[in-house]
């Protein structure tokens, strides 16, 4: 999707702008709902949103996998810990996690060289 590409993703405002746009896609809020969402009141565990739209009225909207496994998938990528997703996402066992941490033949020549205990000491 071109809307998708546009923005610069290796930046802070560019990477939130990203993750916005997956989640109107992915749940057709409206920008003033996404504005006036209350973050406390999120359930990932549960992917849902509490909503308050039009007339004041209140529903409860359910964010996808996809959206859920963007940012999973880019905190591994980005250096999160695993431990620290699983209790990002609320998810019991550390097993649930594992999911996430698929990297691409690109992220592992790139991780490996950063994190050999060999190389690391030749430097």
């Amino acid at each position: 999707m071109e809307l998708l590409r546009g923005p610069n993703r290796k930046t802070r405002e560019g990477f939130r702008n990203y993750v916005m746009l997956l989640a109107f896609l992915d749940t057709g809020l409206r920008l003033s709902e996404a504005l006036s969402l209350a973050l406390d009141r999120v359930d990932l565990a549960r992917g849902s949103l509490p909503v308050v739209g039009k007339g004041e009225k209140e529903r409860e909207v359910y964010m996808g996998k996809t959206l859920r496994h963007t940012f999973a998938t880019s905190f591994i990528r980005n250096g999160g810990d695993v431990f620290t997703l699983q209790r990002i996402l609320g998810h019991s066992s550390i097993k649930t996690c594992t999911i996430y941490v698929h990297m691409s033949g690109k992220h592992v020549r790139e991780a490996m060289p950063r994190f050999l205990s060999v190389d690391r000491m030749e430097r």
